[in-house]
């Protein structure tokens, strides 16, 4: 939506880095309770320059807009003259003729897409770069035109006069095949119309479309969400074996087994999630419908009672529901979009690790890293794949990896992890010592 016509009575003066500045604003304050979700940048011709442009603000200015570059997972280009234009050329001309008959404004948008412009050529090198900057690229996809384009038409000018019909070519291949492609894309295609036509599709049976389009929007999309979560994690320098030494180090239960094993011999409780309290608790009213943040109060429910009341039946009924409640919204298209909900749960009894609060606290963190990998960074400091390898910039900074994985420890990763912008807008704990627990995780808050 920003002003970039050439045609028409109205003088444009913007510039690229205010209209890709604009877009990241923008973008922020729709992610507020989002923060980690995928960004899947989708552009048209000079649009493709924005959304480049927008790249590299987000990666040099994690200041303003944190998370955002490494949460943008693939960027999908329709006729964008990363090379410049040719015909940018002949569009300024065009523009120039019909302004003197108060039909068309030249625009300073129209000079950056001219062929050998240095600012283009930096942005494309740029974007280029950073494309493959975390381990897991940024997946890029180029479409270009193979007909050519009317300007006269396109501009719904009056049919020229003079010496400009001479100079002017009526049509011509807007963005060739060289400028709309990068070395970097994951996947190039053709498509046979006009440059004005790439993005227009009379409907799902459209030949471009059905044959050019949808299978390669299909590939960009299927991983977006993976993609996503191991770019911010690599955004942290948490590369496969820091992770892995992470985990090893927390160990903890195979709660799933464990709650299997007890479901075959306890049943779940259908009443709690029928009570009021538990409603509330959770984010729901009686009638199911997601509330406000706002309205919901309670951030601790107990379960309390004597030995053989059913405490731990509702226990497996609460992460049933909060399960089925998660999965729901992941499949709910049209739900407003949060954060993913994580989920952690322990059963305490008296066998070997399942009895001490160090080990409900290494459970639970093992829990959410899995959920969430960037999460891990919070656990590092137990991490002793390092021991007898030279120290990393970052080993000497910190110089605590492989600290031991005692309950202060423990806890203080719990507390720093819960405070993470990227742990998600809930999170829900749950343990058969009595207690079931919920965090909000709004940084503003305490």
């Amino acid at each position: 939506m920003y002003e970039s016509a050439w045609v028409g009575p109205l003088k444009v003066k913007n510039f690229m880095s205010n209209i890709a500045m604009t877009l990241l604003v923008a973008l922020r304050s729709l992610r507020e309770d989002c923060k980690t979700r995928p960004i899947v940048f989708i552009g048209h011709s000079m649009g493709g320059l924005v959304i480049a442009k927008a790249v590299c603000y987000a990666d040099s200015r994690p200041d303003l807009f944190p998370v955002m570059f490494a949460a943008t997972s693939a960027t999908i280009f329709f006729g964008t003259p990363f090379g410049g234009a040719d015909a940018a050329s002949t569009a300024a001309m065009y523009a120039y003729f019909a302004e003197k008959i108060g039909q068309a404004t030249a625009s300073t948008l129209l000079d950056y897409m001219k062929p050998g412009d240095e600012a283009l050529r930096e942005l494309r090198e740029e974007f280029t770069r950073l494309v493959g900057k975390l381990d897991r690229k940024i997946h890029v996809v180029c479409f270009w035109e193979t007909e050519p384009t009317d300007f006269a038409q396109m501009a719904r000018l009056p049919t020229l006069f003079g010496a400009a019909r001479l100079i002017l070519p009526k049509s011509t291949i807007m963005v060739a095949f060289e400028s709309a492609t990068l070395a970097v894309a994951s996947q190039s295609q053709n498509i046979a119309t006009n440059h004005r036509d790439l993005v227009k599709f009379h409907g799902p049976k459209d030949e471009n479309w059905a044959q050019a389009v949808r299978e390669h929007l299909k590939i960009a999309l299927s991983h977006v969400h993976t993609n996503a979560k191991n770019r911010l994690s690599m955004a942290r320098g948490l590369d496969w074996s820091v992770h892995k030494g992470i985990m090893d180090a927390l160990g903890g239960v195979q709660v799933e087994r464990k709650r299997k094993e007890i479901a075959k011999k306890v049943a779940a409780s259908s009443w709690i999630t029928e009570a009021g309290e538990y409603a509330e608790w959770v984010g729901k009213k009686k009638h199911g419908n997601p509330t406000h943040e706002a309205e919901v109060p309670i951030d601790c429910l107990w379960i309390r009672g004597r030995e053989g009341r059913g405490k731990t039946g509702a226990a497996i009924a609460v992460i049933n529901n909060i399960e089925s409640s998660i999965k729901q919204n992941l499949n709910e298209e049209e739900n407003p979009e949060q954060d993913e909900t994580l989920l952690a749960y322990f059963f305490c009894d008296s066998s070997t690790d399942c009895s001490t609060a160090e080990d409900l606290l290494k459970s639970v963190l093992s829990q959410l890293i899995t959920q969430q990998t960037a999460l891990a960074s919070h656990a590092r400091v137990f991490n002793k794949t390092n021991k007898g390898k030279k120290d990393t910039a970052r080993d000497l900074r910190d110089k605590v990896e492989g600290l031991q994985p005692t309950l202060e420890n423990l806890w203080q990763s719990l507390q720093s992890m819960l405070s993470d912008e990227l742990a998600g807008a809930r999170v829900y704990l749950s343990s058969t010592i009595c207690m079931l627990c919920r965090r909000n995780l709004n940084p503003r808050s305490s």
